[in-house]
């Protein structure tokens, strides 16, 4: 069919980091093409995509050995303005690329640069926004959604600019098993169609029978599959929630929430993107305002409390780890505000960052930037307990084990709440699971019955993929 996209010799240093991004790495993508391009944690995966793309080396400094050719045209000498023409990408973290001030308007927007006709634009942001599911937002401003609706905004409007290529960072990441099905249905047709699709993912099985698969970094095994942890032992009630109603801008968000965790627990919310997850987290910490319910943590209320005292006993790691990310090392950013150095080591060692030590947190790739927010949280041995929004992002199947073991240790004397849209890890690693439904938990159980609850599933709708079937089986 003649190649789309030609990558030869390619090797990609960035002026921060001393060692290669990106080694001598050589890939045809043929015109029609579904590629699937996998490996560990900061493996090179999305630095590829970004040399695909052209947004290196055009946008970023380091240097580039090697070249890759969109239809011929070398992108080191093609502006990217001509290389969007064809060519569009999606990032692993969608707040990168939200510009405007609503879900449509960021739609259009994309189509207006690529000068598409008003008429036309009109009748497809109108289909875009329907198959997407996001019609009731599109006056929403795009920081006001939750991080899979952020996801699925991006995907919409990369979709919506009909370009002959599409490249997407990690595009599962945030969404809830359901809206990824849906997405990898779509890819499928638009692939059907003539479009080239390569997509960068640690969630490979949704693509099964779809995609060609490519390896970063080897053929090596790298922990194919999750080591579920043997429970253990409950003791008294930590955190206690009664009744917790929220609201923002008069649309009610959470409705009559009443939990508790106790010491040992590790117990995990799910539930679909924009079911309140992320809201009932910030909640807890006093980011933002309760209509109503009382929160308690070891019987002393902490409903009103400021954020900063409950920050003392709580630890928090938010869905984006760039939100919480600032000082000049990852050494000063696990240990900043550390009541001890004590666990430093064997957090540092657990979490796989060793080698980072000294480098600045920011430069590291999405996934490891998680790993440090995560160790940030539970190097801290004074803490009762942790809320985890999405832990699980950007991790490969050795690194979920390693957070599976990671929270076991943290969670002896302690809580752990977390979110997350992995099934399989919640099935794992887990003790219980909350099920949410717009703002209402509508189910709860011992995780490792998660995966044959499939009808209870179905009702707040969360669909188990088949290869999570078979795994479960």
């Amino acid at each position: 069919m003649g190649s789309a996209i030609e990558v030869r010799n390619l090797e990609y240093r960035y002026n921060s980091q001393g060692t290669p991004a990106l080694s001598k790495t050589d890939i045809d993508v043929d015109k029609g093409d579904f590629l699937l391009i996998t490996g560990r944690s900061g493996s090179g995966k999305s630095t590829l995509l970004k040399c695909m793309a052209g947004i290196i080396p055009h946008m970023y400094s380091g240097e580039m050995k090697g070249y890759v050719k969109i239809y011929s045209q070398d992108t080191k000498y093609t502006p990217t303005w001509v290389l969007s023409q064809t060519t569009g990408m999606v990032f692993q973290n969608p707040l990168s690329q939200l510009i405007t001030s609503s879900v449509e308007k960021e739609i259009i927007f994309g189509m207006e640069n690529l000068g598409i006709p008003r008429e036309l634009i009109r009748t497809k942001v109108k289909r875009i926004l329907d198959e997407f599911g996001m019609t009731n937002l599109k006056e929403r401003h795009p920081y006001t959604l939750s991080g899979g609706e952020q996801q699925k905004l991006v995907l919409a409007a990369t979709i919506a600019m009909n370009q002959r290529i599409i490249l997407l960072d990690e595009p599962l990441s945030m969404l809830d098993s359901t809206s990824a099905l849906e997405l990898v249905e779509k890819l499928r047709k638009l692939n059907k169609k003539g479009v080239t699709v390569v997509v960068g993912e640690h969630r490979n099985g949704y693509f099964d029978g779809i995609a060609k698969e490519i390896k970063m970094g080897g053929s090596e095994k790298y922990g194919s599959e999750l080591q579920a942890q043997p429970s253990q032992k409950t003791g008294k009630k930590l955190l206690d929630l009664e009744d917790i109603y929220v609201s923002l801008k008069r649309k009610q968000i959470l409705e009559g929430i009443s939990l508790n965790v106790r010491e040992g627990e590790i117990v995990a919310v799910i539930g679909r993107n924009g079911s309140g997850k992320t809201t009932l987290f910030r909640a807890i910490m006093g980011l933002i305002k309760k209509d109503s319910g009382r929160i308690y943590l070891e019987e002393e209320d902490i409903t009103e409390a400021p954020t900063h005292k409950i920050a003392r006993n709580i630890g928090i790691t938010f869905q984006n780890p760039n939100h919480q990310l600032f000082d000049s090392s990852v050494k000063k950013e696990v240990m900043f505000g550390a009541a001890s150095s004590e666990n430093y080591k064997h957090v540092l060692r657990l979490m796989g960052l060793e080698r980072y030590e000294e480098e600045s947190p920011l430069l590291l790739s999405e996934g490891e930037k998680k790993r440090v927010a995560i160790a940030s949280s539970i190097v801290d041995g004074s803490k009762r307990g942790i809320l985890l929004d999405e832990p699980t992002l950007g991790q490969d199947t050795e690194y979920k084990n390693i957070l599976g073991s990671s929270l076991r240790w943290f969670s002896k004397k302690r809580f752990v709440l977390l979110s997350t849209h992995d099934l399989e890890f919640v099935k794992n690693f887990t003790t219980r699971f909350l099920l949410l439904d717009r703002g209402r938990i509508v189910a709860e159980g011992n995780s490792s019955d998660l995966l044959d609850e499939e009808k209870m599933l179905g009702k707040a709708g969360i669909a188990v993929p088949e290869f999570l079937k078979r795994s479960g089986s």
